[in-house]
């Protein structure tokens, strides 16, 4: 066989084999995982859009209950007065609380007060054929009788509306309900659009009711039984009582469906077969036709007297190009090994040292104290309850608030003398000097208000509502030739006991040991009367 039939055959099973290989691959294995990816992030768009709807209803929820377990109005509602009326009952009160309609009923449904929106952004209190017709529908649904408050979505006057019912009580909820209090949120385009801003989907709602589309298929079972489409059509069920309000009809791009064949993977075929093409055709140039040239010389020198001329028959190599590259791969490790070793003391996380590189300071850190001629301190600091926290809001957020608690504490250590590690999993340890003694309970306090301006919430936290660290200090006022008489490890055991001590007296404070040449002794001890006040994250404010 000739070479160059040889070369074309390679070439012709290369093209079978890679192209229908690769055209096999893309249909049987790639498509469904596109697919399937695709369908997942649908799938995704829609929970978020009703995890947002669901916590509209949540968030109306808590208000209502707020308002009807107050004493003042369960008294009102017994004996209306006006002063109560003008301080808590103005038409202000719908604007305040976006509500578009707020009624007072009396156990037998009688209207005692009732504020609405008579028109865009005109409140007013009225008894009203619009107040008749608006309560006529919300009628329609069953009245709550125990102490929970019901808050649904339904169409109210053609408009959809979040409705939220309760009984009026005592604060307590021991006494007897003296009435009913009604909140109506109309659901306007501005909020579906901030939902849509919010979720990164594209959706509207539609009136079951109207015709324009028809389904029973509620968001489980579109969950687990549909699949990719450009449309879906799903029933929103109210989550205290399952009955379907109204109809989500999500739109998807069709660019976001993948095909089996697409433009990208024609590309990737033509490719496949025609950069073979072209190596082919430079491999004959520069190699099949001098290597068939000089078979031609040879038979050329058995059958002819005269010696035949000797095409020319390829390039040299120079020695440089194998130079070059050996010098630019030795670059190459270089930077490799550089990269390698800043990666093996830096915390992956955060960014920032981490414990590794804390071993490797510290004793350079403990043999030049005694020269710097200031106090030194060694701190370690452990978030509070940070378990409870990755469990009620998930390892992703825990390893966000990480990040965001070292980022604080980067910024908290301003000298160039201080230096933050990451010391544990929610543990950090900072090594600073202080200009004076009592100048490191300021710092750590100014650690304390930095992770305080954080507001990471930490709903599961016995201690704030807030994020909150606790801390123990090592404090070495003199530094001096004694300290070479012990190790750096015994400063970091008494920082590690004062953190728990600081943890054993409620957490949320710090405590300071000092270590002299005669022993250890307390400095400083942040107790409750010292720790940091923590912002209220409650949404709900109302007039009491």
């Amino acid at each position: 066989m000739h070479l160059k039939l040889f070369v074309i055959t390679i070439f012709l099973l290369y093209v079978l084999i890679v192209c229908g290989g690769f055209t096999l691959y893309r249909i049987g294995i790639v498509h469904p995982q596109l697919t399937e990816n695709a369908w997942a992030q649908q799938k995704s768009g829609m929970r978020a859009v009703k995890a947002a709807l669901d916590s509209e209803a949540e968030r109306a929820n808590q208000l209502i209950q707020d308002w009807a377990k107050w004493n003042d109005l369960y008294r009102y509602v017994q004996t209306p007065t006006q002063d109560f009326e003008d301080s808590n009952l103005g038409v202000y009160t719908l604007e305040e609380y976006d509500l578009n309609a707020m009624y007072i009923l009396a156990l037998d449904k009688t209207l005692v007060l009732g504020i609405e929106e008579e028109s865009a952004g005109n409140f007013a209190r009225s008894v009203s054929a619009l107040t008749t017709s608006r309560l006529s529908e919300i009628s329609k649904r069953t009245w709550p009788k125990n102490s929970k408050a019901d808050c649904q979505y339904q169409y109210v006057l053609d408009e959809l509306s979040l409705v939220c019912l309760s009984t009026i009580q005592d604060s307590s909820a021991e006494l007897a309900p003296r009435g009913y209090l009604v909140f109506s949120r109309s659901i306007r385009l501005e909020t579906l659009l901030a939902i849509q801003g919010l979720t990164n989907t594209d959706f509207d709602v539609i009136n079951p009711l109207s015709g324009d589309a028809q389904t029973n298929m509620g968001f489980e079972n579109v969950l687990h039984q549909g699949s990719v489409a450009t449309d879906h059509f799903v029933r929103y069920q109210n989550p205290s009582s399952h009955n379907a309000s109204f109809i989500i009809h999500f739109r998807f791009p069709s660019n976001s469906i993948p095909t089996a064949i697409d433009t990208q993977t024609l590309l990737i075929i033509f490719i496949l077969f025609v950069v073979p093409l072209l190596l082919v055709y430079l491999v004959s140039k520069t190699v099949l036709d001098p290597l068939t040239n000089m078979a031609h010389f040879i038979g050329a020198l058995k059958n002819s007297e005269s010696r035949p001329v000797l095409p020319n028959s390829g390039a040299i190599i120079e020695v440089k190009i194998i130079s070059d590259a050996l010098s630019e791969l030795m670059n190459h490790l270089d930077n490799e090994r550089l990269m390698l070793e800043h990666k093996s003391v830096t915390d992956v996380l955060t960014g920032i040292n981490n414990r590794r590189a804390f071993e490797e300071q510290m004793p350079s850190f403990w043999n030049t104290s005694p020269r710097l001629g200031k106090p030194v301190a060694i701190i370690l600091l452990d978030i509070d309850f940070f378990k409870r926290y990755n469990d009620t809001l998930g390892h992703q957020q825990g390893d966000e608030a990480l990040k965001a608690v070292a980022h604080a504490l980067q910024n908290a250590c301003r000298r160039d003398t201080d230096k933050l590690y990451r010391y544990g999993g929610e543990e950090f340890a900072i090594l600073t000097l202080v200009d004076h003694n009592e100048g490191l309970s300021l710092f750590m306090q100014a650690l304390q208000r930095t992770i305080e301006r954080l507001y990471l919430p930490h709903p599961s936290s016995p201690v704030s509502n807030a994020l909150t660290m606790s801390m123990g200090a090592c404090l070495i006022k003199e530094p001096s030739s004694w300290m070479s008489q012990h190790s750096y490890k015994t400063a970091v055991e008494i920082a590690d006991k004062a953190l728990y001590e600081a943890k054993a007296s409620g957490r949320n404070t710090f405590v300071i040991h000092t270590m002299t040449e005669d022993g250890v002794e307390i400095v400083d001890s942040e107790q409750d009367s010292k720790k940091l006040p923590h912002s209220n994250f409650n949404p709900i404010n109302k007039l009491k």
